[in-house]
């Protein structure tokens, strides 16, 4: 899924939200909290290329196999820069199962 390229801010869990998969790995906390540290860190991690924003989304979604309420219910929106290799994709999928 194509996204427009902007972080966000999540109000129900103060997070900042939208940077690719290795903001994992390369920041401490996305939780905004009374001070601007993550957001600076964030910045210097776009900035210096260790993270980057995403443009499109990976998405994960399960369904059931029954007669009623079977359709596709989405367990992950993840932004992505493309640049990872299969091993996270693996690391991922693993997860979910």
């Amino acid at each position: 899924i194509a996204g427009d390229g902007q972080l966000c801010y999540l109000k129900d869990t103060d997070e900042i939200a939208g940077m690719c998969e290795h903001a994992i790995t390369e920041l401490k906390s996305y939780k905004m909290g009374s001070e601007l540290t993550s957001v600076l860190a964030g910045a210097k991690a776009i900035r210096d290329g260790k993270v980057h924003v995403g443009k499109e989304f990976s998405v994960a979604a399960f369904a059931r196999h029954a007669e009623t309420d079977s359709g596709a219910k989405p367990v992950l929106l993840m932004p992505t820069c493309k640049r990872g290799d299969w091993r996270t994709a693996a690391h991922n999928i693993q997860k979910l199962l």
